[in-house]
């Protein structure tokens, strides 16, 4: 047996450093060359329960409590606070992992959450997950998440990162897809029975576009010209031109249209 600091050992981590991590009552011990270091104090952690501790591929430290995350530097040297967005709830099943592309994952009552670079997005029963509280996370040798869900067994994310699923209640309008582009900038338009939207480049927030004096609904046709210009043939009988710079729409009446094609610079 090993003597340790506290009355109730809730975590054990060996660090990259070969620091022997736990969790100490409401605090964090680090044994270090025989040792023991009380880091709260040090680092100005919150007094937590650190219930799960994990190293991850870039060496740093991820801890998980009830209540709080935190990203600790192996040597000890630094702690940031990596709370959940949102006022803090108890979390009875405190997992963390780390996925294919070297993001963390942690347990928020029936929801995943996902540290992207510098912050938390949030995979919810919107996104399919069921309303039960996950229990476990597992990331397999293929990249799959999966995810034990209270008693109701387990589930294996499905084309994560592969798939977004875009519906009228998340901005584009309609359910009713007639066709969709992406342009010289990135963005992307889609075109619904009701109308016409757009996801700027690097985004997952579709909006709509309108401009004065301009139909949209029905918007069955979508290309984009060599000048990067988006025209968009209206099954209502509309053309329209957007600038690709401005965003600012023109028309012109025509029988309804159901196909455009650009073959060269100018037609």
């Amino acid at each position: 047996s090993m003597p340790l600091a506290g009355g109730f050992i809730w975590s054990v981590l060996y660090g990259p450093d070969g620091s022997l991590w736990y969790g100490c009552d409401k605090d964090l011990c680090r044994l270090n060359s025989g040792k023991t270091t009380q880091m709260r104090a040090v680092l100005g952690l919150p007094e937590e329960q650190w219930l799960n501790m994990m190293v991850a591929r870039d060496g740093h430290i991820w801890l998980r409590g009830n209540l709080h995350v935190g990203e600790l530097v192996p040597d000890g040297s630094r702690f940031e606070l990596r709370d959940l967005p949102g006022s803090l709830t108890s979390e009875a099943y405190p997992a963390l992992a780390e996925d294919a592309n070297g993001r963390i994952l942690t347990t928020h009552g029936p929801s995943l959450a996902l540290w992207e670079k510098d912050h938390w997005r949030t995979v919810t029963e919107r996104n399919g997950l069921s309303p039960f509280e996950l229990q476990a996370l597992f990331v397999d040798r293929e990249g799959s998440i999966w995810m034990g869900v209270v008693g109701h067994g387990l589930l294996r994310w499905v084309g994560e990162d592969r798939w977004e699923a875009y519906t009228a209640d998340d901005g584009i309008g309609d359910n009713l897809v007639w066709a969709a582009i992406r342009d010289h900038e990135g963005r992307l338009w889609i075109g619904t029975e009701s109308g016409l939207s757009w996801i700027p480049a690097g985004e997952n927030n579709p909006r709509p576009w309108r401009a004065p004096g301009v139909q949209t609904s029905r918007a069955g046709a979508l290309e984009v010209s060599a000048d990067g210009a988006i025209w968009m043939g209206s099954m209502v009988g509309y053309l329209t031109r957007i600038d690709p710079k401005t965003l600012a729409g023109t028309q012109v009446k025509m029988p309804p249209i159901y196909g455009i094609l650009a073959d060269g610079p100018h037609r």
